[in-house]
Order: structure tokens, then sequence, then C-alpha cells
């Protein structure tokens, strides 16, 4: 929460607080003056495959760091260690649905949203420029960067799938009053490279064509034509099923089949193709650009980049130089991006490449792509480790990601070109996911949440100490060893002159590093257990009713969470299940855990059919009849929405619909609970809890008790030694997802053990 919280009606257990680590004596004012002061308007050129800064040969050498995983206290923090690391440059995506909801009132999107702490971009520009940093800017629209449905927002599923990431409404519609809010703040504050501020390139959109598969479908005609019907026999058999459901039919309920179609790829050629509202699009539209991005072929596609660009310039003007990203290879590299053979724009937006296993082959294929003369290499992301998925290993492919492995990569780097390869760290310092906004992956067909703990096994990790490998590398010091041994690429001193008062001063082309690092985070020499002594009961229904105004009614069946207005968080639904009612629960389309309970008593859960989940074909056993009518609710938790698709041929079709809840239909015994009351209105009631602010407020004023049950369960958490140094005492937790997720730990399927971080209390 960033507003105050209000005193509590009765004493609580103090909260616990993060001691950050206090910076260095300087300041980024004094950062500044070490610098040279301010300086006239500079603009970033490009000649003989180099950048050029003020006339001087410039190399970015750049840390991603993420301000939305980051407190806002430690954004300083954080930012004068990557100077330290021996960077001049700070990389940062912008997540469309961190800076804009959804108004309830309007039922409209809302203001961006640029000056809340924790939203104030323009805030921790400023303090990058203040420490000598230059930014490389990453609006999206889509960003990946495992981060909530790419940076998509929610809402924008609200009337059913649509069209994402192409030339198509209404989603350029939306992504032009986005953009229409952000860039022209960026620009009013002073922010661009050519109004003396620290942003010097802007990407455009984010590996269009990273999801790419060879064409086997177009090359297989009978076989989309083949798998094309079968769906269409199969969501016909599904409507038929679902109506003689409704009259009361007791026939096993149809999800089991609609699910393999909808979750499951037992052919590695079928993706999650039906849908319970209209694509808008069609089929054959679906089947051909399964993948995102193909500049080369299709025509949406194509317009969007130069639409993008063309929005970027209108609002930007000349200053920064704009650039895409996609990965170092040649097929890639033609569907995603606007190479001079395919667009107008082709010799203003600058192709970069991201990986660069092979950084000379990386250059080669990138030069193919610009006009000759104007390819400076950009390995635009350097991988330096990994995240992690719930039921993997903490940190994969970290044996990979040794520290003389990753330096020994960053050399090869920067040597290309004689010496002028420039690149962007990615991540410099990973950070957290706080909250909800943890997204999730495929990977042949499976649904992978992301963990919130994105370490990313960076030099800087999540704590804000040193990173170190499995072997007990230091990242840091060896990337620091090399980027404080290589060649600086030039860079001009730039004449001092009075300060503006409405922007920082400006540091020169390209400023020698940091080489004091600020001191490390205290940590804990042993374990602590924090005890979590009380708890609000919260599948009580005066609780629900409070939190959620007495929720929606009355639905005949089921809905998805985004057309019950909850874009975030946890849904649950409620039903009155009837007299003498028994047997298994089945429920079909669940996105994404679900926890069921009969008049209070928790009686089982299940996963998302897919992946990771084990749900039970079978259902879930209910308690034994009774004579009497009972309270059925389900809790479905929201896991994150998938941000990447590695799926062949329905990438895009699988991004269309990221809606959560229950998509389908719940059974129980084999009878479709669509029941109504006796009034005629149907009996489905929808709570929904994001625990936003208000919520949260509620919480703080509803009866704490003694804990019972398993969602109320308190006790204690124990922070293993090396974790960040905590204040003494015990903590009122009060955010439903950590509460969820802190008391529950164990039901995850075999959750990573990540270490331990809590960066900071956000309430």
């Amino acid at each position: 929460s960033e507003r105050a919280v209000r005193p509590p009606s009765r004493p609580r257990p103090p909260l616990l607080v993060l001691r950050a680590a206090p910076l260095p004596a300087y300041t980024s004012m004094d950062l500044g003056a070490l610098f040279g002061g301010s300086s006239a308007p500079a603009r970033l050129l490009i000649e003989r495959d180099q950048f050029v800064l003020d006339g001087q040969n410039f190399t970015v050498r750049a840390g991603c760091v993420h301000y939305f995983r980051v407190h806002p206290d430690l954004w300083e923090d954080r930012l004068a260690r990557i100077a330290a690391l021996g960077l001049n440059a700070v990389q940062t995506y912008v997540p469309w649905n961190y800076h804009q909801a959804w108004n309830a009132s309007s039922l409209g999107p809302a203001r961006v949203d640029l000056d809340s702490p924790s939203r104030d971009l323009p805030r921790f520009l400023r303090l990058a420029h203040g420490l000598g940093l230059r930014v490389v800017l990453r609006p999206g629209p889509y960003v990946c960067g495992e981060f909530e449905f790419g940076g998509l927002p929610a809402w924008l599923l609200r009337d059913g799938p649509i069209e994402l990431r192409t030339d198509a409404e209404p989603y350029m519609g939306h992504v032009e009053r986005w953009w229409g809010e952000l860039l022209p703040r960026l620009r009013r504050e002073g922010l661009m490279l050519d109004d003396g501020g620290p942003v010097m390139l802007v990407q455009i959109e984010n590996e269009c064509a990273a999801s790419l598969r060879p064409r086997v479908l177009v090359a297989a005609g009978e076989t989309a034509r083949h798998q094309s019907g079968e769906r269409e026999r199969a969501e016909r058999e599904q409507r038929e099923q679902t109506r003689r459901g409704a009259e009361g039919s007791r026939e096993s309920p149809p999800h089991m089949l609609l699910s393999h179609w909808c979750e499951y790829v037992p052919n590695p050629y079928l993706g999650p193709i039906a849908h319970a509202k209209p694509l808008h699009t069609s089929p054959a539209a679906a089947l051909r650009y399964g993948h995102f991005g193909d500049v080369s072929e299709v025509e949406a596609d194509r317009r969007y980049l130069e639409r993008l660009a063309d929005l970027a310039r209108r609002h930007l003007g000349d200053g920064a130089q704009l650039f895409t990203s996609d990965p170092d290879d040649l097929a890639k590299l033609t569907r995603g991006t606007l190479s001079p053979s395919a667009s107008r724009l082709g010799s203003e937006v600058l192709t970069t490449v991201d990986s660069c296993d092979v950084p000379e082959d990386a250059w080669a294929a990138q030069r193919s792509f610009n006009p000759p003369g104007r390819s400076p290499f950009f390995c635009s992301e350097l991988w330096v480790g990994w995240f992690a998925h719930w039921g993997e290993p903490a940190r994969p492919n970290l044996a990979a990601q040794r520290a003389r492995d990753v330096a020994e990569r960053l050399r090869r780097v920067l040597a290309v070109n004689g010496g002028t390869g420039s690149v962007s760290l990615y991540m410099a310092h990973g950070g957290t996911s706080f909250g909800w906004w943890a997204g999730a992956n495929t990977a042949d067909g499976m649904y992978l949440p992301d963990t919130p703990s994105y370490d990313y096994g960076a030099p800087i990790d999540e704590g804000g100490g040193h990173g170190l490998d499995e072997a007990g590398g230091d990242k840091y010091a060896a990337l620091q060893s090399v980027l404080l041994e290589a060649p600086s690429g030039g860079g001009s001193s730039v004449p001092s002159s009075s300060p503006s008062a409405s922007r920082p001063p400006s540091p020169p082309a390209e400023p020698q590093p940091l080489r004091e690092e600020p001191p490390p985070p205290r940590r804990l020499s042993s374990t602590v257990e924090v005890e979590l002594p009380e708890a609000v009961r919260l599948m009580e229904a005066e609780t629900l009713a409070a939190l959620s105004g007495g929720g929606r009614c009355c639905d005949e069946l089921p809905l998805p969470m985004e057309e019950v207005g909850c874009d975030y968080g946890i849904v649950v639904y409620e039903t009155e299940l009837p007299a003498g009612g028994g047997g298994p629960l089945q429920v079909s389309r669940l996105r994404d855990r679900l926890l069921a309970f009969v008049d209070g008593e928790f009686v089982g859960r299940m996963y998302r059919q897919q992946g990771w989940g084990r749900a039970d074909p079978k259902g879930l056993l209910m308690p034994p009849p009774r004579p009497y009518p009972r309270t059925l609710r389900l809790l479905v938790e929201n896991l994150g929405r998938v941000g990447f698709v590695d799926l062949p041929w329905f990438s895009r079709t699988f991004l269309l619909d990221q809606r959560k809840g229950i998509l389908g239909g719940v059974w129980l015994n084999g009878t479709l609970l669509n029941r109504t009351g006796p009034d005629g209105q149907a009996g489905w009631r929808t709570h929904c809890l994001p625990f936003d602010d208000a919520q949260l407020d509620v919480l703080r004023r509803l009866p704490a008790r003694q804990p019972s049950g398993l969602l109320d369960t308190a006790g204690s958490v124990a922070l293993g030694a090396g974790s960040v140094a905590l204040d003494a005492g015990s903590v009122a937790v009060s955010v439903a997802g950590a509460m969820l997720h802190l008391a529950q730990g164990s039901d995850r399927d075999s959750p990573p053990s990540l270490p331990s971080s809590l960066p900071s209390l956000w309430s």
C-alpha cells in the first residue's frame, strides 16, 4: 500500500521493517557535479557502425534494473551499485499494467499513474541521471520480463479475447492513449537526451518474433484443416453437453474432452484454441499467425511496429534513437524487425539482438538488418542468469551461468568491432515481483507460473548484495573486473554551466564509472522465527461480504474474473448446494488454482489442468450428502497471466485468451451447477479479492482471532541465516497474497528453495 496506514483500533504487533543499508556520503547531486555539471543538449548518432555522442565514440554499458521490482526507497542504492559495477547506463521496462488500472466508476481505463511512490518513473530516471547513468527505456507496450501478462493490462480482456500486438482495434486505440500520456510526460520533464536528460535509447515493442517455430502447419495444410475440423467438432459437442447439463442431465461433464483442447497439448502442433467467446479474428488467421511478429509477410504486423515508431517520434521528437530487440536468429530477425527492405522506417529504427552466445555471429546477423555503416553492435540482453518457475529447482541453468563464464561472455561482447561492442546486462539487479505481479510462461504446452523472486542470478542479488553462483563465485566482482579493465570507448568533457532549476545536472558523454560501492546490506547470522499470532478468517460469509461489498449476484454460471471486474488476485465463487448433494466435484477450464470449501470446511484443491498441476480427472470428492442445503465456496487464485509463449503456431491465439477464474462450468456428481433460486435469480455469487488499498483498510478493521482452518493458519515463518537483517519483533501480515503464500508454501508442488529476501515493507 502506498497510502498512510491508519492507526489500528487496538494494539497490534509491531510491523517488520527492513533497515536499508546506508548510502555512501555522496548524494546524487554530488555525483552530478563530479561528472562536470550540466551540458548542452546531446544527440546519440550512429556513424561507421559505432554510437557517437557529442562527437565522440560511445559504447553503451547498461545494466537492467526494474524500478517496479525495487522498493522506491532503495532505488538510489541499487542505481549506485550499478554505477559502481562499471556501467554507464541503466535499462528498464515500463509495464503498462503497472501504471494504468481499470476505473470501476467510469468503466474504462484509469488515468496513467506516474506519480505515486512506486510508480514515479520520472524520479527513477532523475536518480539515474544524477548518478551519471544514461537510460535505455523499453516502454513496450508489451515488455515480457516475466511480468504479469507481459506488462499488458488485464482489462484488455474484459470483453473477451482480442487481437494483441498487431495493428488491430481496439488494442491500438488503447496503446495510443497509453503512450499519449506516458511519452509526453517524459518530454515535459526534460528527461530526453536532447533536452539535457538521460534517455538516449527507446525500444519499440519487444521480441516480436521470439515465439517463432518452423512453419509446419503452412506446409501441412491437410493437417491444419483436419485439426480445425476436430476443434469445431469438440466445440459442438461441448455446447450440446452444456445444454443437456443445463436441462438436468447427469451425464459426465464434457470438460475432459474440451480441456484437452484448451489446456493440454498432446500433439506438439495443437494449441489452446477453444474460447468461451468468439475470437476477434478468423480461424484461418489464428492458424496462420500463431506466432507473434511477421513484418516480412503480415501487413498488420509491419504496420504495428511502424505505428509505434511514429508515435514515439511524435511524442519524443528526434532526440532518442529508436530500436528493436530480437533473438540473434536470422529467421526471427526477418519476422520481427523493421529492416530497410521491409519498412519505410528501416533506416531510422536500429535493429539490435539479444542472447549473443557467439557475439561475432550475433553482430553479423544484426548487420544484415541495418543499413551499411549503421549497425553498432548492441547486445540488448546479455543473460547473466535465469528466472524460476514454481515446481522447478531454484535458479535453473545456474551451472551454465557461473561467474567466470558470464564474465568471459561479457569480455567477448565488448571486444566486437574493435572493442566498441555495446551491451546491457540482463539482469544487473533482478529484485522482486511484489503482490500479484509475477507472470507466467509456457514451454511445450505447459503452464509455468513464475515465482515472486526475480533474483535472476544477477551480480546484485535480490537483497542488494553481491550475487554468487552455485560454486560461490562472485558475479559482481567478476563482471566489474571486465568492465573496469575494458577500453572506455571515448567520451568528451562537457563545459560546466549553471544547472537548470527544473532538472538535474547532466553528466558528460561517458563518465568514468564509480569505483566506490555502497556498503553491503546487513544479513542475519542465524535463523530467526517471525511470529504470526493472529489471523482474519477469510472464508466466513461476514468477511467476504465486508471485503467485496456483498459481491456480485447472481449469475447462472461462474464468470471469468475479468468479467466481474477482478483483474488480479483471488476470486471466490459461492453457491448453494441442494439438499442431499454429494459426489465428485469437477471444474472445466480452471485458471489457475482452486481451494474448495463446504460450509467453511476445506474439502480439497485443484490446479489448472496443465503443466505442473496435478488435477484429478475424477474431480474432488465432496463430503457425504446431507438432508439440508449447504454453501459451496470455490476460491480461485490467479497465479499469473502468460507473458511469453513457447508454443508452436498458437502463441498469438494462446495470448488472446488469458482470462482467469473459471472459464467453463462446475459439475457435482455429473450435474451442471447452474441452479436458480426461488426468486428466479441465478445461483452464483462472486467475490472479487484483489486486496487493494480499500480492501486492506477493511481487513485492518475486521476482528482478528486465534487461527483455525487452512486459510487463517498463523504460527511462524523462518528466515534463514543469510537473509537481509530485520528489526526484532513480530509481524502482522496484512497482504493476502503474502499471507496465502507464507501459510501454504508447502502446498505448492515442489516450490523452489529460493533464498529468503524481504526487500522492504510496503504497508
